[in-house]
């Protein structure tokens, strides 16, 4: 902390490191050079491989889609979104999408934020639960070594403001970071696009329809079984009906 002399107040603060060491030892180990101050290009690759975990919220099932976004030093945002998996009955989706950012290192806000969203036809796409996921040691440790870094693939939690203390579903990722020189000469797609690699990520063909085929059948023939049933009490009721309306015209006539 900076002070001035004869003030309490803070003035600002320096962050730094020292070495002590023999002179002997210093002579065998000369000091390293140090990166600049301004920033350096690279690119995140960021794959987003499944979520788990997603309230339903009273409903039997729900569509759900992975959106990301990026700040960069502008204050304008990159938000890039998965495609939608429809139709998950146990609030579990499967996407092996990946996600390409161009940043910069040092980034004045080196934050990914995670958003977990219904995907709704006929009523409002919401979001479900968000996460952010810092990576400010990622990207420092990625300029240090001035190659390939990479972020392993971990489970990240989402909340939501509106939910305190509740859990609103895992989103599985990993991400890479890349000097620009050797993304450029090791480029991969957006999505599944190709080149497909570092990782390959498989087709996903499943819950990729928002008509659900199966439930569709399933509600089809329960609607005709209630049918049936109905008609079935319908003509039961009729001949009750009848009965009586036939015992009251005989003693009508017997009158």
């Amino acid at each position: 902390t900076l002070k001035n002399e004869g003030s309490t107040v803070s003035h600002g603060s320096l962050r730094g490191f020292f070495e002590i060491m023999r002179a002997d030892y210093a002579q065998l180990h000369p000091p390293y050079t140090l990166a600049s101050a301004e920033p350096d290009e690279y690119q995140l690759r960021v794959v987003i491989w499944r979520v788990k975990a997603v309230p339903l919220d009273d409903n039997s099932s729900i569509s759900l889609f992975v959106r990301t976004i990026y700040q960069l030093e502008d204050s304008s945002e990159i938000v890039k979104d998965t495609d939608t998996h429809y139709n998950s009955t146990d609030g579990t989706a499967v996407y092996n999408w990946r996600m390409v950012f161009d940043v910069l290192i040092p980034a004045q806000i080196p934050v990914l934020k995670l958003q977990i969203w219904n995907y709704a036809l006929l009523s409002s796409t919401e979001p479900i639960g968000e996460a952010n996921f810092d990576l400010t040691a990622d990207f420092f440790r990625a300029r240090k070594r001035q190659q390939h870094y990479r972020v392993p693939r971990m489970w990240v939690r989402c909340s939501h403001p509106a939910h305190k203390g509740k859990l609103r579903g895992t989103i599985e990722i990993e991400a890479s970071i890349l000097p620009r020189e050797e993304a450029e000469y090791t480029p991969v797609g957006n999505g599944r696009d190709e080149p497909n690699r570092d990782p390959f990520l498989p087709a996903v063909t499943t819950n990729r329809t928002y008509i659900d085929w199966q439930q569709i059948g399933e509600t089809v023939g329960a609607a005709s079984s209630a049918i049936m049933s109905g008609l079935k009490w319908t003509g039961v009721w009729m001949t009750v009906a009848g009965i009586i309306a036939l015992v009251i015209f005989v003693m009508f006539l017997l009158k």
